[in-house]
């Protein structure tokens, strides 16, 4: 058995040095939650991070928690008796990725032409606004796709026009627009207001951040019972800010995580995670640009990265608070992400973010775990929330990690609207503080 795993770290020792992993199949790939005892199994696993094959999406500092790996057919075996050499179990929580994944995609091209007739064309929106298509009935039957995501945000614009404000703060590194709304109140007064900006999908893969984000667009601009929550602040989604990497997990890879920039090394492999790039604490060493967690040539190379940044300089003194949707897991995560200490604004950021769970956990029980990046996960160099707050001069800045340990990237439909309920109660709360309602004097 040792013998196993010893010849098992060479082969993967071997592929990394290569620098040009092979993009693994998908069909075969299992999902392992691992129950690591120990520090030393914990570190044994952890060494397979940006190992081809392998993809760790679930780490935690403390071993006790669990550990979830995805690993290809062809590394499967090897893996499995590995890890019964060092004493570490093991379940499968998803029993092939391929499956799963044209389960959903089947599901996505049976709907197409529905999704597509949603979103008419400009001469027949006052056809569409008397027919109230809404986003809820669309997610309620399928995923979206990127185009669908952009008629959405331009159709609700017109129709809805008089608080939902389309916005566009850039483009990709394929020139796809970076499109979002900006939700203010029909009779609010000329001037800036205090905001909140919520982004989602800077992790291609991680697609009920988008989701969600559409779901609180949906709920701020066409449920008029919600106009209370932006009476006094602005709100801005932007749905998704990697949209070159969603559309690439849709036709090419689902477990695509960065954006679709090529390397500039010679290596031949493409794409920067957008969430390692900006200027704050930005990692220059052990930056492979292989790896699913690159960080970029330098800071702010990427064109996703840059539109962020504009925009949050754009609106200085204003933002309030900044809130980056990803998944997965159950956490409100606050600064820092790249050592244990934390901000000089620790008690408030604490303070909002318990509000915001003891609202959201209301909706069905759900609770998430709130603090630091670092203290509870693992070390983020170049993270657009640490960045936020460090630079962009956002008063407080977190990452919301929604939960899906059941399916991992791979949350059903029927899971959108639950985790969409959940997150607009956290949203509610930001925008309090944001309109100086709570936790101004800690």
């Amino acid at each position: 058995m040792r013998t196993a795993v010893v010849t098992f770290a060479v082969l993967a020792v071997s592929a990394l040095a290569s620098g040009y992993p092979p993009q693994s199949s998908i069909d075969g790939m299992q999902g392992l939650r691992v129950a690591c005892h120990t520090r030393d199994q914990l570190d044994f696993v952890r060494k397979f991070r940006n190992t081809p094959g392998f993809d760790l999406a679930a780490i935690e500092r403390d071993p006790t928690y669990p550990i979830h790996v995805f690993v290809a057919a062809n590394q499967l075996e090897q893996f499995k008796r590995a890890l019964a050499t060092k004493g570490i179990g093991y379940d499968v929580f998803i029993d092939d990725v391929g499956t799963i994944t044209r389960e959903q995609k089947q599901q996505s091209q049976l709907h197409s032409s529905d999704l597509l007739s949603s979103f008419p064309p400009w001469d027949r929106v006052r056809d569409r606004a008397k027919k109230k298509t809404s986003i809820l009935e669309v997610l309620s039957i399928g995923r979206l796709l990127h185009p669908q995501i952009t008629s959405y945000l331009e159709t609700l614009a017109l129709t809805h026009g008089h608080v939902a404000k389309l916005i566009n703060i850039g483009t990709s590194h394929e020139d796809r627009d970076i499109l979002g709304v900006k939700i203010t109140s029909s009779d609010a007064r000329p001037g800036p207001r205090p905001a909140i900006l919520v982004d989602a999908g800077i992790h291609a893969r991680e697609w009920l951040g988008p989701a969600t984000a559409l779901y609180t667009i949906r709920q701020l601009a066409e449920n008029a019972s919600n106009s209370h929550v932006f009476d006094n602040v602005d709100i801005y989604v932007l749905p998704s800010i990697n949209p070159d990497g969603y559309v690439h997990t849709h036709q090419v890879d689902r477990m695509w995580k960065k954006n679709r920039s090529p390397s500039a090394d010679g290596v031949g492999c493409f794409g920067t995670d957008v969430n390692r790039n900006f200027d704050y604490k930005w990692r220059s060493s052990g930056n492979r640009s292989c790896d699913s967690d690159y960080s970029g040539p330098g800071p702010f190379s990427e064109r996703e990265s840059q539109a962020l940044k504009h925009f949050v300089e754009s609106e200085v003194g204003s933002l309030k608070v900044y809130v980056s949707l990803h998944s997965y897991g159950k956490y409100i995560l606050h600064s820092w992400g790249d050592k244990p200490e934390l901000p000089e604004n620790a008690p408030k950021l604490e303070c909002v973010a318990r509000k915001a769970e003891a609202e959201l956990s209301k909706v069905r029980g759900e609770r998430y775990q709130v603090g630091s990046s670092y203290n509870l996960l693992y070390p983020v160099h170049g993270g657009s929330k640490d960045w936020a707050l460090a630079v962009g001069g956002v008063d407080l800045t977190y990452t919301i990690e929604l939960p899906s340990e059941k399916y991992g990237f791979f949350a059903p439909v029927s899971e959108i609207v639950p985790v969409g309920r959940e997150v607009f109660e956290a949203i509610k709360v930001f925008a309090k503080y944001a309109e100086g309602g709570i936790c101004q004097g800690v």
